[in-house]
């Protein structure tokens, strides 16, 4: 009976071992969420102009997904989505709603599931508000973003939104070319301005017949 004991006491802390070990070995090898993101994840652009912001996925035993950005369409404008075809030859992009893009994208057979850091493709967002102040857009992502394995399972993943800077239009202080005769002088004072002036580039206009010109400011 004693024997019996024993052998029934072994049995127990050997049965706890071996769950103990394929306890361990479940965290070790569970796999990291994967992450969406925006290159550069903060973009700018001045009025009227363009840029072009990439779009990223970096996971495991994912094949393709599903993606909705929100934006402010009183400052940006999303103008064009360039898929990566050679991964992802499969998708779609519908525009129609204002501040709205619906990405959809997949690879293909024989192609296996993904693993590692793929560029989904690119955005070009459009700055198109002209103001002394500027705008800034968040860029967000909005659900039902996610990412699928080859079964069309949901892959566990964070999306990271990134923002959008319409830059502020510059004013352009032009005296013009003026009248002659030209006269030259210099002013003894000081011009204070009510508010904080950045000069970018200075321009004298020519003016035959005379010495105009610019020193120094």
């Amino acid at each position: 009976m004693v024997g019996m004991k024993k052998k029934t006491a072994l049995a127990g802390i050997m049965a706890r071992s071996l769950l103990a070990v394929l306890t361990a070995v479940v965290v070790v090898t569970a796999a990291p969420d994967g992450e969406v993101f925006f290159v550069p994840q903060d973009s700018t652009a001045p009025f009227c102009s363009e840029e072009e912001v990439e779009l990223w996925a970096n996971a495991s035993d994912f094949y393709g997904g599903q993606i909705k950005v929100l934006y402010d369409p009183t400052c940006a404008d999303v103008t064009n989505w360039e898929r990566n075809t050679t991964t992802f030859p499969l998708g779609g992009w519908d525009t129609l709603t204002d501040g709205a893009e619906w990405i959809t994208f997949s690879a293909m057979s024989p192609t296996l599931s993904l693993i590692g850091k793929y560029r989904v493709g690119t955005l070009t967002i459009h700055c198109v508000r002209e103001s002394k102040e500027g705008c800034k857009s968040p860029i967000d992502f909005a659900d039902p973003s996610t990412l699928f394995d080859d079964g069309g399972r949901q892959v566990p993943a964070s999306f990271i939104d990134g923002t959008f800077e319409c830059r502020r239009t510059p004013v352009i202080l032009d005296t013009g070319p003026g009248d002659y005769p030209s006269i030259s002088g210099t002013h003894n004072g000081t011009i204070t301005p009510d508010q904080t002036i950045s000069v970018y580039k200075l321009y004298t206009y020519p003016c035959a017949g005379t010495g105009g010109h610019t020193e120094y400011i």
